[in-house]
């Protein structure tokens, strides 16, 4: 049954509330990138995030078989300090000829639940996302035809939205069709895990047509 449209935008500003603003952040290391350095700082009762020299891999790589490009690191200095999610990249690492390499876990394990709201009645959906090296240039008709379809099982269906992609082809085709768009993730953000796990805090349903962290962050969320 779908909600009334006062109830539709109260549940929307309700959870766009939730979400922290922009905060931008100087990325000196691998440690920086949406905002985990901050994260760890505040942890560690630091009022001032101190600069870090190492390297902490963020991204979930469900590959059997792990390698420093799938991490990001094949670029990186062999001396460099890595931290890893698990043994598989370790090992992998360590082949690749990496020094000092520890185990920290995924980053993302490390944001705590933001809020207790949760809106039951809406959608959640995460297309492919451009990157800094390739952009996405195709507009994900066939899979956001599809979100479309379900505006009539949900009284929302949102988009999130890379920030590389915002303005872009995906963001209007998403428009086109009456999905309400998301900024997601952004490396320069200190405020971006949080960000994104104050999203998923806000849904009992997500989708999507791509393999990516947002599949573990959703289930661990």
């Amino acid at each position: 049954m779908q909600l009334s449209t006062d109830t539709t935008r109260s549940a929307h500003e309700s959870m766009l509330d939730r979400l922290p603003p922009f905060a931008p952040v100087n990325l000196t290391s691998g440690v920086d990138r949406y905002g985990f350095s901050s994260v760890l700082a505040e942890r560690c009762g630091r009022r001032i995030v101190p600069r870090s020299f190492a390297n902490w891999t963020h991204g979930w790589i469900w590959h059997d078989e792990p390698t420093a490009e799938l991490l990001g690191c094949s670029k990186l200095p062999r001396d460099v300090t890595i931290v890893a999610c698990n043994d598989a990249e370790q090992l992998a690492l360590e082949a690749c000829g990496f020094t000092d390499i520890r185990i920290g876990g995924l980053p993302f394990a490390y944001i705590q639940r933001q809020h207790a709201f949760r809106h039951t009645d809406a959608l959640l959906a995460f297309p492919p996302h451009s990157a800094e090296a390739e952009s996405v240039t195709a507009d994900q008709k066939e899979y956001l035809d599809y979100l479309e379809s379900l505006k009539q099982d949900f009284d929302s269906v949102y988009v999130s939205v890379y920030y590389l992609d915002m303005g872009g082809p995906l963001h209007k085709a998403a428009q086109v069709r009456g999905l309400r768009v998301i900024q997601g993730a952004r490396p320069d953000d200190a405020n971006s895990l949080l960000r994104i796990r104050a999203m998923l805090d806000s849904f009992t349903h997500v989708t999507s047509n791509v393999m990516g962290s947002h599949m573990i962050y959703a289930i661990f969320a």
